[in-house]
């Protein structure tokens, strides 16, 4: 099973995308979608009224400004990618777990190539401290920029 959450601004989005449900139906993953490969089924979606993950109970969301912040207790493991080098890193001992580079192809400033690397702890990495999290750019959860990194 595949399971997560998605945020959806429905009053901000533009025209062409309104109805992203629906696009949902058809959703597959990876690149090898010619031969049946990577076909999901989307078996519910309903909104969310509480305020925790699905995945996750223990993670808190809340809406930020521009995005949503996400509040990790102190123990509990990370479900995604989180920054571990550069802009937005989890640093000072934030995260303990394995670190791994991320590198993979698309598409960048019109060029279709390599992604810059990016030095990220693995899901499953723990929380030291309580940490503030958004999900940035590819999914990668980073450090909230007003709390202690």
């Amino acid at each position: 099973y595949l399971l997560g959450d998605l945020w959806v601004k429905e009053e901000e989005l533009p025209s062409a995308i309104q109805p992203w449900q629906d696009a949902l139906r058809h959703i597959q993953l990876g690149g090898e979608r010619g031969y049946g490969w990577g076909r999901v089924a989307l078996a519910q979606c309903k909104p969310q009224s509480s305020e925790t993950l699905a995945l996750i109970p223990d993670i808190q969301w809340a809406e930020g400004n521009s995005e949503v912040i996400l509040t990790v207790p102190e123990g509990v493991a990370l479900p995604a990618h989180a920054l571990a080098a550069g802009e937005g890193a989890f640093a000072n001992g934030a995260v303990q777990g394995p670190v791994e580079v991320l590198v993979g192809w698309g598409w960048h400033k019109g060029e279709f190539g390599l992604s810059q690397a990016t030095v990220a702890y693995a899901p499953g990495a723990q929380a030291q401290r309580v940490l503030r999290a958004y999900i940035g750019v590819d999914g990668l959860w980073q450090a909230s920029p007003n709390s202690e990194r």
